[in-house]
């Protein structure tokens, strides 16, 4: 990987949950993090998997100051995650959204929602109403100011707390499980505002999942397992290593697995089809040889 525009960096870092040792002696310390090592460029979406228990969602609490790291330095632009005169400088810069939506929304009105995490960071009232309105319609949210919440769906919640986060301007998003709780129309619905972000405003995206599709878009698919990484690349890089995905505790993504098979059935296919985009363009190529044969 060539990093000319290196925006997080964790460094050796590692984590462990403490347990109570005084009440129960028994018990010992959980390494959520071991020795992990990692550069993300600017502008970069990565998306990150592994099973429960694997780390990332610690790993994603350590990217805006959450968690430190017992062992290893976090920088994020270069600010160190433990220094905390800079800590909401950073705060700032990279914004979470988590899996259960309502527990980030905190307004009466979709408006006062987005305006609760400015108030928090000080923004002057007159740009507080143009980010708002900004970051609205940005998500398609424009026509919601006025609604409660409360009647919006899960999807259109979870947009609502992006556009939270994107009205403080961060420069990364973290996503953990933030798809997680959605159907399927919901889920598009907020990977298609983040692919937008990404491409035309050049944030940052870090996207942590259990749904495998969803990271045969993205520029990088890291995995982690008992808190190493063990597999870092491209989505065709990594996905074409599938005894170590499987040996991961995660499954190929459902379009790789059936090429898979159609290839143990003697199928002859070039490269690794990973996306319901790349196999239609396979079919189609496959339907027009047949027509050029005349059969």
């Amino acid at each position: 990987m060539d990093y000319k525009n290196i925006f997080i960096n964790a460094d050796n870092i590692s984590f462990s949950y403490k347990q109570m040792h005084d009440e129960e002696p028994s018990r010992k310390d959980v390494k959520a993090l071991d020795n992990v090592s990692l550069k993300i460029d600017k502008g970069q979406f990565v998306v990150m998997l592994g099973r429960n228990g694997s780390g990332k969602s610690t790993f994603a609490k350590h990217i805006n100051g959450l968690l430190e790291p017992d062992i290893g330095i976090v920088t994020i632009a270069g600010l160190d995650t433990k220094d905390y005169e800079h800590i909401w400088d950073i705060r700032r810069m990279v914004g979470m959204v988590f899996q259960n939506p309502d527990n980030q929304i905190v307004g009466t009105t979709v408006e006062e929602d987005l305006a609760f995490g400015m108030e928090n960071i000080g923004i002057e009232t007159s740009e507080m109403r143009e980010r708002i309105i900004d970051a609205a319609k940005t998500v398609d949210m424009s026509d919601y100011l006025e609604k409660a919440p409360s009647m919006l769906s899960g999807g259109q919640k979870q947009r609502v707390a992006i556009a939270g986060i994107l009205a403080m301007r961060p420069e990364c998003i973290v996503l953990d499980e933030a798809t997680a709780m959605l159907d399927p129309v919901g889920r598009e619905e907020v990977l298609r505002v983040v692919k937008i972000l990404n491409k035309q405003e050049n944030i940052t995206i870090i996207h942590i999942t259990h749904h495998m599709e969803e990271a045969c878009d993205a520029d990088r698919v890291i995995v982690l397992d008992e808190g190493r990484i063990v597999s870092d690349g491209t989505p065709h890089e990594v996905f074409a290593n599938a005894k170590s995905i499987k040996k991961a505790g995660l499954a190929l993504p459902q379009i790789n697995e059936v090429f898979a098979q159609l290839r143990e059935m003697g199928v002859e296919m070039q490269g690794d089809i990973i996306s319901i985009d790349e196999a239609s363009e396979v079919f189609a190529r496959a339907i027009n040889e047949k027509k050029g044969d005349g059969q």
